[in-house]
């Protein structure tokens, strides 16, 4: 259970992050603000983010085991 509310957690935060970032991006740019836009960011984000925490919780667990 400790498993999921933490990649639960980390697909919410990755998600406001990635929004917050893609409002960023088009705010420099200067393209017109565009929901789906700061949506596709977020996903980016969720799917980076959920990769990464898991490929370095399998790390941390291998070292632990050795």
């Amino acid at each position: 259970m400790r498993f999921i509310a933490a990649n639960l957690t980390v697909i919410v935060w990755a998600f406001i992050f990635g929004m917050i970032i893609g409002y960023i991006g088009s705010a420099l740019v200067g393209t017109p603000l565009v929901m789906p836009v700061f949506i596709k960011a977020g996903i980016i984000a969720v799917i980076v983010a959920v990769v990464a925490t898991n490929g370095l919780q399998c790390f941390i667990n291998k070292s632990k085991n050795s």
